[in-house]
């Protein structure tokens, strides 16, 4: 089974978790245009050529030069759902697409008249004519019809046996939308020219949204934002599984989820450039002669090699106002007698972590060497429910090449989209899922994930294996009536 690496549900954050231990006045992210600028850096592209081998029949093929959507299933059945071709195109615009014709070439159905016709009445629109052996034929047409509907034709054909519809194509026009505005918080040196610091604010990326949403005719809107350069070059983060009430300390997330949050901005996304350390808040354990215990049940303390790795204390973000000015620096070693030893940098003789030598709101325990984002186990994280369904904030750690792929999945949650169902294949074929060229946008068990949206009803990610919703993903984005599974974001 393959493990999930891209979810769109958040850890639960509380309300308290913004405001405890907080002095800062928050006014909130600026309202200002992102200064992008140019990378010169490829990160791996998505694949946008159809390579999956079609069944050998004759039908509607996407044609290299319509810049558009393209839905068509991979097996597609004659006289079913499943044989309609969907192509999406400007509103009042041109578009392409190819016939391929004498598939099966051969048999006693391989000499026939062929012809585009109207596929309710089969009258002759266009008529390709009487050949034999395979052919492709381009048929170009123009979009005009009413908004949210649809200009259908089909492949017929006439042979011995009579006439009969091949295969039905359904043409969608849209209108450009380019409402999606997105705030972007750029944890990391502005002064850095890499794609790790520069992703969200270089119009590479943004050229890259553009040309995968462009198949639903969106593109983006305003790009605000700005980089939250600190001189420390590293970011905070608290293990999973180490938030307690009574004991939560605000770490670097939770500092930027606050000013996105206060900067109501309906999408906004936090990259992280920056490397990271881990960080453990503390307790005082009163029943056990006061030692310092760590905060929660943290994921990583259940680790054994957590024994020997070497921490550090250091302040926390919010002192109280009790807290010594000066934080002695001491680096923190587990005892295998059940508590924390302190090995202090000034050569004082090492101690046990109790109460008496460790303020819980004054410091945390930190790893020592920077790391990779190590504060969740997915690749990115989008949580489109805070503010009753108003504001999504995702977190964009820096993974390498994978990022921008991982950024576009977690802008189509921002946009309103759902992960799709056990392992992203909805109604497709399950063999899809070995063609790379041929996967959703919004699967969610693999970070190269392809950049399809498609027309057909797609089934949705859901906990309850008896129930089967389906998503829309083209009219979705549209804010079509009854076609999301959430409520349209614009």
């Amino acid at each position: 089974m393959v493990k999930k690496i891209i979810v769109c549900v958040f850890v639960v954050l509380f309300a308290n978790l913004f405001f405890a231990c907080s002095s800062k006045k928050h006014t909130g992210p600026k309202d200002e245009s992102l200064n992008l600028v140019s990378l010169d850096h490829d990160w791996t592209q998505i694949t946008e050529n159809e390579s999956f081998p079609w069944e050998e029949m004759d039908g509607f093929f996407q044609n290299p030069y319509h810049p558009y959507g393209f839905d068509r299933h991979p097996t597609p059945r004659e006289n079913s759902l499943d044989s309609i071709v969907y192509i999406s195109v400007l509103d009042g615009g041109d578009g392409i697409v190819d016939l391929k014709l004498g598939q099966d070439y051969g048999s006693s159905f391989g000499l026939y008249n062929s012809y585009i016709c109207d596929p309710n009445t089969l009258d002759t629109i266009v008529k390709i004519g009487y050949f034999s052996g395979k052919f492709t034929y381009t048929y170009n047409f123009t979009a005009s019809v009413a908004e949210n509907d649809s200009m259908k034709i089909a492949l017929c054909r006439e042979s011995r046996v009579g006439l009969q519809k091949v295969q039905e194509l359904q043409i969608h026009p849209y209108k450009w939308k380019d409402v999606y505005d997105f705030y972007v918080y750029i944890l990391g040196d502005k002064t850095d020219t890499s794609a790790r610091h520069q992703l969200l604010s270089s119009t590479n990326f943004w050229e890259y949204y553009n040309h995968a949403f462009k198949q639903v005719a969106i593109k983006h809107g305003k790009i605000l934002g700005e980089h939250a350069h600190h001189d420390k070059g590293y970011v905070h983060v608290i293990v999973e599984g180490a938030r307690e009430r009574g004991c939560i300390v605000n770490d670097d997330i939770d500092k930027a989820f606050l000013e996105m949050i206060i900067g109501l901005w309906k999408s906004s996304i936090i990259q992280i450039g920056y490397p990271t350390k881990r960080i453990w808040p503390l307790k005082i354990d009163t029943d056990n002669n006061n030692i310092i215990k760590l905060c929660g049940d943290p994921v990583s303390a259940q680790d054994p090699t957590l024994n020997t790795v070497k921490l550090e204390l250091e302040p926390t973000f919010a002192l109280d106002p009790k807290c010594p000015a000066t934080i002695a620096k001491a680096s923190v070693f587990w005892n295998d007698s059940g508590y924390w030893k302190l090995k202090y940098e000034d050569n004082r003789p090492e101690e046990i972590a109790t109460g008496n030598n460790v303020n819980p709101n004054c410091v945390v325990f930190a790893d020592a060497d920077l790391g990779v984002y190590a504060g969740f186990d997915e690749l990115g994280l989008t949580d489109p429910r805070w503010a009753n369904g108003t504001i999504s904030i995702i977190i964009l750690p820096w993974n390498d090449d994978l990022t921008a792929n991982v950024a576009l999945h977690e802008l189509g949650h921002a946009m309103g989209l759902y992960d799709l169902g056990e392992y992203g294949l909805s109604v497709l074929d399950q063999s899809l899922k070995v063609f790379y060229d041929e996967e959703n946008l919004m699967h969610g068990t693999n970070a190269s994930h392809g950049y399809k949206l498609r027309k057909r009803g797609i089934i949705i990610q859901s906990d309850n294996p008896n129930e089967t919703r389906r998503e829309y993903q083209w009219d979705c984005l549209h804010s079509v009536e009854g076609t999301c599974i959430r409520s349209p974001r614009y």
